[in-house]
């Protein structure tokens, strides 16, 4: 009977948070189909006005912000997940000198922030004439102490003598790697990906260091200078958020089952 009630007060209280949280997006959707005086007033639209979208994505090349933000975080999400888990594979199932203190320097960046690392970075990318380009983009943080961290926590969990056994079968350590751990590290390389894509299809700061040209801005860098053009027209700005928030509603809702399950691994370990 008591966990029942604690279980029925859980639920009103998460339930609760869940209305704040979704009421400041629910008012920017209604908001969009405004007109410029209409949108402060908080309830449905006297007139749904589509034509907000339409004028607001005439304003700019959003189909290849779009497609620069997907190339760019869906590569970053892909090699951190395949990088993470190579780097975790070895700090966790094979014993080498300095093994430990290698892993002691990737908690430890764990606390840098984005600035401290962005700038040597930049150095890097300038150095190379990687500036306003694809690489320069990608290849710079394409490896992520986090990643590393959470694929080296979730592989120690499995069996060694998984590994053991296809070692004595005569497979190789790529083999291995291939076709023991990723298989069955799968929720949690969902995981790396699913935040990794959110982190960079959402981060202004990194393409706004290496971006120099229109052909290649992000979604995010393209929002925030519409944002700063367009002030004056607060229903436009409303409508390019919510469409640019639709493909990360879009991923999350297709792979929340393994998003969970992986979040959940890693809270009973």
């Amino acid at each position: 009977m008591k966990k029942r009630m604690q279980n029925k007060i859980a639920t009103i209280v998460l339930s609760l948070g869940a209305i704040i949280l979704i009421m400041p997006l629910f008012w920017a959707f209604l908001s969009s189909f405004k007109t410029t005086l209409d949108v402060f007033e908080f309830g449905l639209p006297d007139k749904w006005h589509f034509s907000n979208y339409i004028e607001a994505l005439s304003s700019g090349p959003w189909i290849r912000y779009f497609i620069n933000s997907a190339i760019m975080a869906g590569s970053i999400a892909l090699a951190q997940s395949f990088c993470g888990a190579l780097a975790g594979y070895s700090l966790a199932k094979f014993n080498y000198y300095g093994k430990n203190f290698i892993f002691a320097i990737v908690i430890g960046t764990l606390t840098l922030s984005q600035q401290v690392v962005f700038l040597p970075l930049f150095i890097v990318v300038s150095s190379l004439n990687w500036i306003d380009t694809y690489q320069g983009l990608i290849v710079p943080v394409m490896i992520a102490p986090f990643s590393i961290f959470l694929a080296r926590q979730y592989i120690s969990g499995i069996s060694d003598s998984l590994i053991e056994a296809a070692r004595i079968d005569g497979a190789n350590e790529p083999r291995i790697f291939l076709s023991i751990i990723m298989p069955l590290s799968k929720p949690m390389l969902l995981v790396i990906f699913i935040l990794a894509f959110t982190a960079f299809y959402n981060n202004l700061l990194w393409p706004l260091i290496v971006v120099r040209s229109e052909e290649m801005q992000t979604v995010a860098l393209a929002l925030q200078q519409f944002k700063s053009a367009w002030y004056y027209r607060p229903e436009l700005v409303l409508a390019v958020t919510i469409i640019t928030i639709l493909p990360m509603t879009v991923i999350f809702f297709f792979l929340q089952k393994y998003f969970l399950q992986g979040v959940s691994i890693q809270v009973e370990k």
